[in-house]
C-alpha cells in the first residue's frame, strides 16, 4: 500500500496509516486512495481552470449569471469541471464533477504539502474545506492562469505565494495605513474624472470611470519594483484614463491639464492632449521607511492603440544598455492595454515574441489590461475567439492574473505580485483588470444604443469608490464625516487649479523656442558636435585592417576568404571599395573616438578647395568652426538576416567552419584604445514590432546610431503604421527626435512585384516639403518670420538689438552660459552686413538672414530625409552624417541590391577622406562621380549638351553603360542622391550649365510610383525660380497597379526600352 502511494506521488500520514499495524480493510485503503486521487485532481483543476469560475465581472452577482456567459465562444458550451462544481455555489456544490458525490463532507484526507496553505498544520482537509480554500484562492475575485508556464520553478513560485496564506486573506490588505492610502488614491481618481467631465462636458476625455482601481494598482507596482531594485519605468498606454494617470500617477498639475483643455493658445505640437507623453521623477517610500527615486517616462502614442508597445520596449532596452543594467532589473517596461486591442491587434503577439530574444529582451514587461468587456461598441463574442482577452500572452509563458476591478485591494495585491514576478524571473506578466466602462468610448458617445441592458446595469451599479468606502466604513476605518471632509478638501484643490489654468499667459519666447527660428538663432548650440563626415586616412586604415583580420583559430568559408582578400586589395590600392566595405568602414570610424588635430583643420574646406561646384552646398555655406571632440558611437543594426545580409554582402560575424566556437565580430575588435560596441541583431520575422522597437531605441540616446534594415524594401509596408505615426510624424506631433536609419533594399532586378520596390513614393508623400516654393520663401514662412521678429523686438521700436538676442538665447535653458556668448558673437558676425552702424537688426535684415538659413538648413526643417546613394562613398557619408550633424532626423535610405555586387559600383579611398562629404547632387566629372576616372567617350561641352537626364540609384549605371556602348556624347547624367528635402539650391545651378539641353527624369518604377510625382512639381519650381522655361520629360515604366511584373525576360525588355528611350537610341538608329 505504501508503495502504491509513493508511485502515485501521494504522501501518507505515518501517524494515521501504517502497513505494519493495519487497522482497516484493504477496501478502505483502496477507497482512500481513490478519493485522494480525485482530490488531487480537484486541486489541479482549480489551479488550471479555476479562473473560469472566478467572480471577475463587477456587473455579475454570481457565477452562473446569464450576462456573464452570454458572450462566451460557442465551443465553451460544455462547461469545465470547476464551473460545474460551483454552478450553484454557495447554496450547493456539484461534487459529481469530480466523482466525489458519494463522499462524506466531514471526512478528512491527508494531503501533506500538496496544498501550500498554513491554515491546516496537520495537512488534513475535508472536501468542503478544500473547495472553500481553493475557490477563495483561484476562483474568488482573482483568477490565475499559470499552468501553461513550462518552467517548474516559476509555477511553484506562484503557488507558494497564492496558497502560502489563507486564501481569503491573500487578496486583501491588513494595515489600516495601506487601506487609507488606497482610499485616498481612489477618491482622487474618482473626483478627477468627475471634475473634468463637469468642467469640460463637450470635450473628449476618455475617462477612467469603471476602472478607478487602476491608479492604486499602478502605485502598487511602483512601490514593489522600487523595493526590488528598479530605478526607472518606461510606460506606454492608450488614451482611456490617460488624464487621470497623468494627474494621479505622474503628478502632473491639474491646472496644466485644464489649460490643455482650454486650448487658449495654439500649440506647436500636433496631437491631441490624450496622446502626449511626459516624464517625472517620483520619490517612493517603502515599508522599510527608505525613500527611493524612480524615473518614469510615458511614451507619446497614436490612436493605433497597441503600436506604442514595441516603442516602449525599445526605449527600455536602450536605457538598460546605456546604464549598464545587465540584470535588466533597474529599468522596467509597464504597458497598459485595452481588452479588444490586446486580443485583436497583431502587434501584441509580435511584441510578446520579442520578450525572450537575446537582442530584444528587456527582462520582462508588466502588462495591465483595462478590460472594459467591450470594444468601441463590439461585444467580446464578436471581437475574439478565446474566453479571456489575454490568451496571446500564453504563447510566451507569461502568467496571467485576472482580477475584479471593483475589488481594489485585490487589484493592488495582484499588481504587486506581478511586479515581484517580473523582478524575480525577468519574464512578462499580465494583470487583467476586469472592469467596465461607465460612459461610452468617449464622453460624447451613448453606449446604450448598442448595449442597453449592460448600461442599465452600469447606471445602477455603485462606483468603486463607493464600494470601497462602504467596506472601510463597515470595518470602522472611516466614517461618513471623514469621507465628506476628504472629498471637500480635494474638490477645493481642484477648483483652485482650474482657476489658475484660466490665468495662464504664454510668453512669446516660449513660442519662439519651439519654432524653427529658435533653432536658427541657436543653430550651433547642440549636444551633437557638427563634424565633417570625411575621415583621416590613418583612421580608415586602422579600421580597414581590423576588417581584414581573421583570428588564426577560425577556419573561414572560402567565400569569406575571397571577400577578405578583396578588402585588403582595396586598402592597398585605395580603389575598389564596395558598398558593404564602405558601410563597415563608416561603422568602425563612428565607433572610434574622434579627436581633431591640426591636419583635420576646420569644418569647411580651405579657400583653394572652395570650388564653384561647392559654392552653394550647405556643407560649406556656413561659418567655419573648429572641429570638436566626439565620443565613440554605439551602433545597433537590426532586422531579418542582417548579420550575413540578405544579399550575402555584410558578414558582420565570421563563423568557423570546423567548430562551434563563437563567431568573430571584426567591428568589436578594432584594435584601438577606445571604441564603442556594435550590436548586429538578427530579428524575428516581424517588421512592425521590430521597426517600432528600433524607433524607441533611437529615442533614448541621440549619440547612438540605430539602423533597421528590411529584408527587402518591399516588406516595409508591413510596418506602415509605425512609419506613418512614429517615424514620419513623431517630431511634429510629440517633439520626439530620432536619427533612426531605415535601410530599404530597392531596385528592379526581375525578381517580381514583392522584391523590387521599397515604395519610394509612399515615403516621399510623407515628407513635409513644399512643392511650390523654395525653403524660406513661402507665405507661411514669411508670417513666421514676422512673428519671430516681433517676439525678439522687446522694446517694440522696430529693430532687434544685441541685448534682445542675448535675452532670447538665455531662454535656451539647457545651453551652458559660455556657449551662449560664443553663439551671440557668431550671430552678430553673420548679421553685420545687414544691420545699421549701431549693430541693430532691421526687419528686412532679419528676413534676409532667415531666408539664407532656410535654404542651407532645409534638412533641419523637414521631417524625413530620403536618399538613394549610388556610390559606396556616398553611402559611407550619409551614414556618418546621421551622427555628425547638430540635429536628429530619420533617414530613409533606399540601398542597393544589384549595386552591392556590381563591379562599377565602387569608390576610391580619396572620396572618404578629410574634406569629402555627402553630395546631394552628383554631376559628371565632379569629385563625387565615381566614374570620372573610367570614361571612354568624351562628352561635348556644356553649351552643346542636348539632353540632361536626372536619375537616382542603380538606373544611373544602366544609362551610363548604354551611353558608353552606343557612343552617345551629347547626353549628360545628373544623379539626384538626396531626393527629399529637394536640393533646390544645387539642382537649379546644375541645370543652368546646360542652356540648350532638354530635361528628362528617368526611373525604373512605374509612372504612378517611384519619385516622379514628387520630383516633377519641385523641379518645375526650381526652373521657375531660376528663370528657366522648359518642360520635363518622363521616362520610365507605364502606370501600373503592381510595382513590377513577374517574368525576368519581360523585365529585361522593359528595362532596355526605357534606357533606349532615355538616351534616344531609337532616334539615333532611325537617323
Amino acid at each position: 500500500l505504501k508503495y502504491t502511494y509513493v508511485c502515485m506521488k501521494i504522501k501518507i500520514n505515518p501517524k494515521k496509516v501504517s502497513i505494519f499495524q493495519p487497522r482497516r480493510s484493504y477496501n478502505t485503503y483502496e477507497a482512500e486512495i481513490r478519493y485522494t486521487t480525485r482530490l488531487l485532481r480537484l486541486i489541479s483543476a482549480f489551479r488550471d481552470r479555476g479562473h473560469y469560475s472566478a467572480s471577475l465581472d463587477p456587473l455579475s452577482q454570481k457565477v452562473n449569471d446569464r450576462r456573464r456567459t452570454s458572450w462566451l465562444p460557442a465551443n465553451f458550451a460544455q462547461h469545465p469541471d470547476v464551473v460545474r462544481l460551483l454552478k450553484n455555489y454557495p447554496a450547493s456544490l456539484d461534487l459529481s464533477a469530480f466523482d466525489l458525490d458519494n463522499l462524506s463532507e466531514s471526512q478528512k484526507f491527508y494531503l501533506a504539502d500538496e496544498v501550500k496553505s498554513i491554515s491546516s498544520t496537520n495537512g488534513e482537509w475535508s472536501v468542503v474545506e478544500l473547495i472553500e480554500f481553493l475557490k477563495s484562492t483561484y476562483a474568488g475575485n482573482v483568477g490565475i492562469e499559470y499552468s501553461h508556464i513550462e518552467n517548474d520553478l516559476q509555477r511553484k513560485w506562484i503557488e507558494d505565494r497564492v496558497e502560502g496564506y489563507l486564501g481569503p486573506r491573500m487578496w486583501t490588505l491588513s494595515k489600516v495605513s495601506d487601506k487609507m492610502r488606497i482610499f485616498e488614491l481612489l477618491l482622487r481618481t474618482d473626483h478627477t474624472a468627475t471634475f473634468l467631465n463637469k468642467r469640460f462636458p463637450n470635450a473628449k476625455v476618455f475617462g477612467i470611470e469603471g476602472c478607478e482601481s487602476l491608479i492604486p494598482g499602478l502605485w502598487g507596482i511602483l512601490e514593489e519594483v522600487s523595493k526590488l531594485g528598479c530605478e526607472g519605468i518606461e510606460m506606454g498606454m492608450a488614451h482611456r484614463g490617460r488624464m487621470n494617470v497623468l494627474h494621479n500617477f505622474f503628478q502632473k498639475p491639474l491646472s496644466s491639464i485644464c489649460n490643455n483643455f482650454h486650448e487658449s493658445e495654439p500649440s506647436e505640437l500636433g496631437d491631441v492632449k490624450y496622446h502626449l507623453g511626459t516624464r517625472v521623477q517620483l520619490t517612493v517610500r517603502g515599508e522599510d521607511e527608505k525613500d527611493r527615486i524612480v524615473h518614469i517616462s510615458l511614451a507619446a502614442n497614436p490612436s493605433h492603440l497597441e503600436a506604442v508597445n514595441p516603442v516602449v520596449i525599445g526605449k527600455c532596452k536602450a536605457k538598460q544598455f546605456f546604464i549598464g543594467d545587465a540584470t535588466m532589473k533597474k529599468v522596467c517596461p509597464l504597458l497598459l492595454h485595452g481588452d479588444a486591442s490586446f486580443s485583436g491587434q497583431g502587434i501584441v503577439p509580435e511584441t510578446l515574441e520579442l520578450s525572450d530574444l537575446p537582442d530584444y529582451t528587456v527582462g520582462g514587461s508588466i502588462h495591465i489590461v483595462i478590460n472594459n468587456q467591450i470594444g468601441f461598441t463590439t461585444d467580446p463574442r464578436s471581437a475574439r475567439t478565446s474566453y479571456h482577452c489575454t490568451n496571446s500572452a500564453k504563447g510566451v509563458g507569461a502568467p496571467i492574473f485576472h482580477v475584479n476591478g471593483d475589488d481594489v485591494e485585490a487589484v493592488v495585491v495582484v499588481c504587486k505580485l506581478a511586479a515581484a514576478f517580473r523582478q524575480q524571473f525577468g519574464k512578462d506578466v499580465v494583470v487583467d483588470i476586469v472592469c467596465y466602462r461607465r460612459h461610452g468610448h468617449n464622453s460624447q458617445d451613448d453606449p446604450s444604443i448598442t448595449q442597453p441592458l449592460t448600461y442599465s446595469l452600469i447606471q445602477s451599479h455603485p462606483t468603486t469608490l463607493q464600494i470601497y468606502f462602504e467596506k472601510l466604513k463597515s470595518s470602522g476605518v472611516l466614517s461618513d464625516d471623514d469621507f465628506r471632509q476628504i472629498s471637500s478638501k480635494v474638490w477645493t484643490e481642484f477648483e483652485a487649479d482650474f482657476k489658475d489654468s484660466l490665468n495662464y499667459k504664454p510668453n512669446p519666447l516660449e513660442w519662439l523656442a519651439s519654432n524653427w527660428q529658435g533653432a536658427a538663432i541657436g543653430s550651433l548650440i547642440s549636444t551633437r558636435p557638427y563634424n565633417q563626415t570625411g575621415v583621416r586616412l590613418a583612421t580608415l586604415s586602422t579600421v580597414g585592417n581590423a576588417l581584414t583580420y581573421i583570428p588564426p583559430h577560425i577556419e573561414v568559408h572560402k567565400d569569406i576568404m575571397k571577400l577578405i582578400k578583396s578588402r585588403q586589395k582595396a586598402l592597398d590600392s585605395g580603389e575598389g571599395f564596395t558598398m558593404a566595405f564602405a558601410e563597415a568602414l563608416a561603422f568602425g570610424c563612428l565607433m572610434t573616438k574622434y579627436s581633431p588635430d591640426l591636419q583635420a583643420g576646420l569644418r569647411g574646406l580651405t579657400a583653394d578647395q572652395r570650388t564653384l561646384e561647392n559654392a552653394n552646398n550647405v556643407e560649406f555655406n556656413t561659418l567655419d568652426v573648429q572641429l570638436q571632440e566626439h565620443p565613440s558611437v554605439h551602433i545597433r543594426l537590426s532586422g531579418q538576416d542582417v548579420i550575413r545580409g540578405t544579399f550575402n554582402q555584410r558578414h558582420a560575424a565570421i563563423y568557423c567552419q570546423k567548430s562551434i566556437s563563437p563567431p568573430y565580430w571584426q567591428l568589436n575588435n578594432l584594435n584601438v584604445k577606445e571604441q564603442a560596441s556594435i550590436s548586429v541583431c538578427n530579428s524575428s520575422l516581424s517588421e512592425a514590432a521590430v521597426l517600432a522597437f528600433e524607433y524607441g531605441y533611437s529615442l533614448s540616446n541621440e549619440m547612438a546610431l540605430t539602423i533597421w534594415e528590411a529584408q527587402f524594401g518591399d516588406f516595409a509596408n508591413n510596418a506602415q503604421t509605425v512609419i506613418d505615426n512614429f517615424i514620419a510624424a513623431g517630431e511634429h506631433k510629440w517633439n520626439n527626435h530620432s536619427s533612426l536609419v531605415l535601410l530599404l533594399p530597392h531596385g528592379y532586378d526581375g525578381q517580381g512585384p514583392e522584391h523590387s520596390s521599397g515604395r519610394i513614393e509612399r515615403f516621399l508623400q510623407l515628407v513635409d516639403d513644399d512643392e511650390d516654393s523654395i525653403p524660406g520663401k513661402s507665405s507661411y514662412s514669411k508670417a513666421e518670420m514676422q512673428a519671430g521678429f516681433a517676439a525678439l523686438d522687446f522694446s517694440k521700436d522696430g529693430v532687434i538689438t544685441k541685448e534682445d538676442l542675448a535675452r532670447a538665447l538665455a531662454r535656451f535653458t539647457d545651453v551652458p552660459s559660455e556657449r551662449i556668448d560664443l553663439r551671440l558673437a557668431e550671430l552678430m558676425t553673420e548679421l553685420s552686413s545687414c544691420g545699421d552702424s549701431s549693430g541693430n537688426i532691421t526687419k528686412e535684415a532679419w528676413f534676409k538672414l532667415l531666408e539664407s538659413w532656410c535654404l542651407q538648413n532645409s534638412e533641419r526643417q523637414t521631417n524625413l530625409i530620403v536618399v538613394m546613394p549610388s556610390t559606396p562613398a556616398q553611402y559611407f557619408h550619409c551614414l556618418r552624417r546621421q551622427i555628425h550633424r547638430s540635429y536628429s532626423k530619420p533617414l530613409v535610405c533606399f540601398s542597393g541590391k544589384w549595386l552591392l555586387h556590381h563591379k562599377a559600383c565602387v569608390s576610391s579611398v580619396e572620396d572618404m577622406t578629410v574634406g569629402t562629404f555627402f553630395q546631394r547632387v552628383i554631376l559628371e566629372g565632379s569629385r563625387g562621380d565615381n566614374m570620372r576616372k573610367r570614361k571612354t567617350v568624351g562628352l561635348v561641352s556644356d553649351a552643346d549638351m542636348k539632353r540632361v537626364i536626372i536619375c537616382s540609384g542603380k538606373v544611373f549605371y544602366h544609362l551610363y553603360h548604354a551611353r558608353e556602348a552606343a557612343g552617345v556624347v551629347d547626353v549628360t547624367l545628373i544623379r539626384l542622391e538626396q531626393i527629399a528635402p529637394f536640393p533646390h539650391d544645387l539642382l537649379g545651378p546644375a541645370i543652368l550649365r546646360y542652356p540648350a539641353a532638354d530635361i528628362v527624369w528617368c526611373q525604373e518604377e512605374p509612372k504612378n510610383m517611384g519619385a516622379w510625382s514628387f520630383i516633377k512639381p519641385r523641379l518645375m519650381t526650381t526652373l521657375r525660380e531660376n528663370g528657366v522655361v522648359k518642360t520635363i520629360e518622363y521616362v520610365g515604366r507605364k502606370p501600373s497597379s503592381s510595382p513590377a511584373n513577374g517574368g525576368y525576360k519581360l523585365h529585361v525588355a522593359e528595362q532596355k526600352e526605357l534606357i533606349d528611350r532615355a538616351l534616344m537610341l531609337e532616334r539615333e538608329k532611325n537617323l
